[in-house]
């Protein structure tokens, strides 16, 4: 990502003490590597990994960025199939 998230946002999230948390959480657009993306994330404290399934569409593993469970992915533009999509988590049970 061009402008990734700062860690001290990301810890802002984890904590619980953003005041804005939709301005980071879920889809945003962005310029990666000077395309147009999307950027998606998500906090899963419970979740060992974390996909992105865009219906009809391909699979993205998303990264964690940080141990307790905040997850990030960039899709470039032209690969979204359409807006739908799902996140698909792990635990460490297997589900």
């Amino acid at each position: 990502m061009d402008q990734p998230l700062s860690s001290a946002l990301i810890d802002s999230i984890v904590g619980g003490y953003n005041g804005d948390p939709f301005a980071v959480l879920g889809p945003h657009a962005v310029t990666h590597e000077g395309k147009p993306s999307l950027a998606v994330r998500a906090f899963l404290p419970w979740a060992t990994s974390l996909s992105l399934v865009f219906d009809g569409g391909p699979t993205y593993e998303m990264w964690r960025l940080h141990p307790f469970g905040f997850f990030a992915a960039i899709v470039p533009q032209n690969a979204i199939p359409n807006s739908n999509y799902v996140l698909r988590a792990e635990n460490t049970l297997g589900g």
